[in-house]
């Protein structure tokens, strides 16, 4: 195919100079929020820790498992190995389709209805 490549075009440069930057930060967004998420779940957690006369089985466990939950679904439906910053953009930004990231988004949020989540606050940076 001759022609003109797509970088080279108004259309090409829209895209690379505006798009992809906007794409990039909304993923920064999700990824704080996920960040934020799961710290407010830990927190939330430490508070419930079981008093000397409660028994340990009444904290309750899928919550504890919430993280995990939520690091197995980004690693299965997204093949993002961790949701740990490593400080590295080759590390850290993943090329996620859409649908994938609603169905994951959808997955998470069945998840953390089933282990009992109720509220949290996601804080923006």
């Amino acid at each position: 195919m001759g022609g003109v490549d797509f970088f080279a075009t108004r259309m090409g440069v829209r895209f690379y100079e505006t798009t992809i930057p906007k794409i990039a930060d909304q993923l920064a967004r999700l990824a704080n929020a996920f960040e934020a998420y799961v710290t407010e779940l830990r927190r939330a957690n430490d508070r419930r820790q079981p008093t000397s006369g409660e028994p340990a089985e009444r904290v309750a466990p899928d919550e504890e498992r919430w993280p995990v939950k939520l690091a197995t679904i980004a690693r299965d439906r997204l093949g993002v190995e961790t949701l740990e910053e490593r400080g590295a953009e080759w590390l850290d930004v993943h090329d996620i389709g859409v649908e994938d990231l609603r169905k994951a988004l959808g997955e998470a949020y069945r998840a953390g209805l089933a282990a009992g989540i109720q509220h949290v606050v996601v804080k923006q940076r």
